[in-house]
């Protein structure tokens, strides 16, 4: 939400941008929907707004190049400003542009570089842009002077003169420190599946002290340990779900989406694309326990070409600027880099050899395979760069692109969209109280919608299931042929929490075993994270990461939804506690309508579901 004079501009959860008009309080819509626009900035007089959108290249893809629009707010007049032929800026964020306070300048952010360029009254560019800056830079802000620019490198704080180019670090002393959890806890569970065996142990403890596990024995006297009764449960190792984005545009969640995954026994989540600051931002957050959620592992932005999708999505146009991205990578500790749809081979390969010691994931098998990229995200995923795909319209895979993923030793995220056709005729989860309590109103009519649409569409719901039968059948001779598949579901483009279980129910409905399905979001995971001394399992010097079920996965696996406590870094979390949120009042019927319902997907020739987010 920005200012003018009189009236605040602000954006929807769509990408409509509206203002509102102070004295009155009227509000009005200015720009219909676009894809994830740039937060807004006023020219002086307060006439026009200007923002950073994507304009499309092409029917063909999605993707667009990032440019300034501008609006006029008494007309609605816009148009787009291409600042140079063929660049896209940076983001569309936070990264500019930014109406300098005379009104005589853009500041932004292309080619990660900080850029300012001239423009008239209308927000009009009229000369050529200036690069002000050779080193990384975000989020710009000017000074009062309309001279000095404020803007973040690397994490840390920078000014600049915008005439001279000559720069200076701003102090900022700003610390934290993990939680630290002290004393012994033990949880006395009924049974326990540790993530390694195919049964259930029954009558363990399982001895905590701080955040690890110290000891998993029979039951026995604990003399001045506190005790958890979990003996009417089952005990397992937390849930990792292996591609979630805790910052998707226009689908944030706020406060209740770490309680959601912890209600549902997820207690580390992996996301391969979020804006880079507020990933890191959220990782601390929920390190020191100021935020309530599971482990974050977090990509930041993925680097991609020279056209882009999501507004976080870094451009690139040259080795230089892809070597920017990684210094930024490395800078911003990102625990994995995404190479996204349409960044040159040559670029990631560049990635690759750049040696920041970070686990490389991409959108596609080959070339992806050839260059040692370590990870691929989604079954069916798609480039740009003119090679098949790994995944038929049917949902079927060749041999030759099993033999590939398993002999490369790449990981690989199904994501398996379509196994919300197990949802047909079963309105159970609308009674969750999980998701009465914790889904916002948009999010259970979604839901909703999509269990409506898979139960009175038998024709398309039984092509769905064939389709899903097909990709599950790929995940298993994946599987079978030594390659490391995991869990992940791409939440909340997909149901959160929900999809997990239900990715697992389909990995068990069409053949594959309880315990092994339960591998992929437990041991399997912890292995691709480079993390199987610390999480994946219930044994000694492991990460206290917990989840007690009611009744047993291995014979049952919706079962494994029935959570009934969480431990998380030693800390337990009863689901009282976790559903202590306010319940989300009815949307007005005359309100905005959310992001367009998912199950929409559903209808466009069977397929579009996996491709969705591709």
């Amino acid at each position: 939400m920005v200012s003018g004079r009189d009236t605040l501009a602000f954006q929807d959860q769509d990408g409509a941008t509206h203002v509102l008009t102070l004295a009155t309080g009227e509000v009005r819509e200015v720009v219909d929907a676009v894809r994830a626009p740039g937060r807004p900035t006023w020219s002086p007089d307060g006439a026009t707004i200007a923002f950073a959108a994507q304009r499309p290249v092409s029917r063909r893809f999605r993707e667009g190049a990032n440019q300034i629009l501008t609006v006029r707010v008494d007309t609605g007049a816009i148009a787009y400003h291409e600042v140079l032929p063929n660049r896209s800026l940076s983001g569309r964020g936070v990264d500019g542009p930014v109406w300098s306070p005379d009104g005589s300048s853009y500041a932004f952010v292309m080619g990660a570089a900080l850029w300012v360029v001239s423009v008239d009254a209308s927000g009009t560019p009229t000369a050529a842009p200036r690069q002000v800056t050779a080193e990384v830079a975000d989020a710009p802000s000017w000074h009062p002077d309309s001279r000095t620019l404020l803007y973040l490198s690397l994490g840390a704080l920078r000014m600049v003169d915008s005439h001279e180019g000559t720069s200076c670090p701003v102090p900022l002393n700003l610390t934290w420190s993990p939680a630290r959890v002290r004393g012994r806890t033990v949880v006395r569970a009924g049974a326990l599946w540790d993530g390694v065996h195919d049964v259930l142990r029954r009558d363990v403890d399982i001895v905590i002290d701080g955040d690890r596990i110290g000891e998993v024995t029979s039951r026995r006297e604990w003399p001045h340990s506190a005790v958890v009764d979990a003996t009417a449960l089952t005990v397992l190792p937390g849930l990792v779900d292996m591609h979630a984005h805790v910052h998707l545009e226009g689908r944030f969640l706020g406060s209740r989406q770490g309680r959601l995954w912890l209600s549902f026994g997820v207690t580390s989540v992996r996301s391969p694309g979020d804006p880079a600051y507020l990933a890191a931002q959220h990782r601390e957050a929920t390190a020191s326990g100021d935020q309530l959620g599971p482990r974050y592992f977090a990509a930041g932005e993925p680097i991609d070409g020279s056209r882009v999708y999501y507004g976080f999505t870094r451009p690139t146009t040259d080795a230089r600027e892809v070597a920017r991205e990684v210094e930024r990578a490395r800078a911003l500790r990102y625990d994995l880099l995404k190479t996204y749809v349409r960044l040159p081979s040559t670029a990631q390969d560049q990635v690759v050899r750049a040696g920041t010691g970070l686990p490389v994931t991409s959108h596609y098998a080959y070339p992806a395979a050839r260059f040692g990229v370590h990870c691929m995200e989604h079954l069916g995923a798609t480039s740009r760069l003119g090679f098949s795909q790994t995944l038929s319209r049917l949902g079927r895979s060749y041999d030759d692109v099993v033999a590939l993923i398993s002999r490369a030793g790449m990981s690989i995220t199904p994501t398996l969209f379509v196994s919300a056709v197990l949802m047909a005729g079963d309105e159970s989860w609308l009674a969750d109280e999980r998701i009465a309590r914790l889904y916002p109103q948009w999010e259970r009519d979604a839901l909703r919608e999509t269990i409506a649409l898979v139960s009175r569409t038998p024709e398309i719901t039984a092509g769905l299931r064939k389709m899903l039968a097909a990709n599950v059948d790929t995940v298993r001779r994946i599987s079978g042929a030594g390659g490391l598949v995991v869990c992940g579901t791409d939440a909340p483009i997909d149901h959160l929490g929900v999809s997990l279980h239900l990715n697992l129910r389909a990995l068990v409905a069409h053949g594959m075993s309880a315990a092994d399905a339960l591998r992929t979001a437990t041991g399997n995971a912890a292995q691709a994270l480079n993390a199987s001394g610390h999480l994946g399992a219930v044994l000694p010097g492991r990460y206290a990461d917990l989840t007690a079920v009611d009744g047993d996965p291995l014979a049952d696996i919706t079962r494994a939804a029935a959570v009934r406590k969480v431990v998380v870094g030693g800390v337990l979390h009863e689901m009282t506690e976790l559903l202590d949120f306010p319940a989300q009042a009815p949307t007005p019927a005359t309100q905005r309508s959310a992001p367009q319902p998912r199950s929409e997907w559903w209808w466009h020739g069977r397929h579009d579901a996996v491709h969705a987010c591709c």
